[in-house]
């Protein structure tokens, strides 16, 4: 499953059954990301998360310490987990579960299932879930035992795909070059955005989660040092494609020229210039350059209207409401729809 249908399949299960789901995704997929915005968008009290690399079995039963009663006795008891919530609606991920050793997994058998543990009880509208990776990652899971496993409601894979991602991507604020370059990779049947090989000894790869650090990297370094950041932030292959597009892309990206001519400024004929130029126009654009934007845009082949007409309603879709796009959306209607 893609993630925006994991994340509507969680988002129905726990606002019915408030039951634990669990995520299983290659590193960096957006996994732990889905969860905040679950959180965030179902205006949980807090986001509890809780790594399974960091437990041990005294962390999920509680230490023991010694408690005298009224009459003098003495008893056994569990100190119960600070990061565990008494009272509230909350969300509570088990990051990383496959990496929990078989004694920690074990004493969540009775969390998971049945939401208590030895005196304590997780809040009524509080909710469990779980996220890791595939055993095969190598990324140090391992497997789950098959008594937590069945403890879920479900268990749900998330796999990669860009038209997915970009759903999230653009609005978020990704680099429009990012954009551009992914968007041209798939056109030529490349999976650039998720290239994790767990047979690879590269120290980083192309993910989700390493594409917005790559987007970061662009806000802030420039010049000869970019070339071997952006390497060590998607790794060497993805990191060599990519710094060779950032050189066409800064050609042919001149984004106030363009706007000062939108009627005469040259249009492309190679798809990595028209995509570069279309990510370029939809980032840029606001409501004192939209009517350039939207002449220039105009008389790009229609493939590149269709893509802009996206990107730019995820970016800024007050502009959308704009007499101006309304007008360029009307005579292209049978283009874009």
């Amino acid at each position: 499953m893609f993630y925006q249908d994991v994340k509507k399949t969680i988002t129905a299960i726990i606002t019915k059954y408030r039951d634990p789901v669990l995520v299983l995704g290659s590193p960096g997929i957006g996994k732990s990301a889905m969860m905040k915005e679950i959180a965030t968008d179902l205006q949980f009290d807090s986001f509890i998360d809780i790594r399974g690399t960091t437990l041990r079995p005294p962390d999920i039963r509680g230490l023991m310490y010694l408690s005298t009663d009224k009459d003098g006795e003495k008893d056994a008891k569990f100190a119960k987990m600070s990061l565990m919530p008494r009272a509230g609606r909350h969300l509570i991920l088990f990051d990383e579960l496959p990496t929990c050793s078989q004694e920690v997994q074990a004493g969540l058998y009775q969390l998971i299932l049945d939401r208590e543990l030895g005196e304590y009880k997780v809040p009524e509208e509080t909710v469990i879930l779980a996220a890791g990776n595939h055993q095969e990652d190598r990324a140090g899971a391992s497997r789950i035992l098959t008594p937590l496993a069945t403890r879920f409601k479900t268990i749900l894979n998330l796999n990669s795909d860009l038209d997915n991602w970009l759903l999230w991507a653009i609005p978020f604020g990704i680099r429009p070059e990012i954009i551009a370059f992914l968007q041209l990779s798939q056109r030529h049947n490349e999976n650039a955005l998720n290239n994790f090989d767990p047979k690879s000894r590269d120290n980083s790869y192309a993910c989700e989660r390493s594409w917005k650090n790559a987007s970061d990297i662009l806000n802030c370094i420039t010049g000869d040092t970019l070339r071997e950041t952006l390497i060590g932030t998607i790794g060497t292959n993805a990191g060599e494609s990519f710094s060779a597009f950032l050189a066409i892309y800064a050609e042919i990206c001149k984004i106030p020229e363009i706007i000062a001519n939108p009627d005469t400024y040259q249009i492309p004929t190679a798809p990595d210039q028209l995509f570069s130029i279309s990510s370029a126009l939809s980032y840029a654009a606001d409501k004192s350059n939209l009517t350039a934007v939207l002449t220039y845009m105009d008389r790009m082949p229609s493939e590149f209207k269709t893509l802009f007409t996206v990107d730019i309603s995820q970016r800024h879709g007050d502009l959308t409401e704009t007499s101006v796009y309304c007008k360029f959306a009307a005579a292209n209607a049978v283009t874009i729809n």
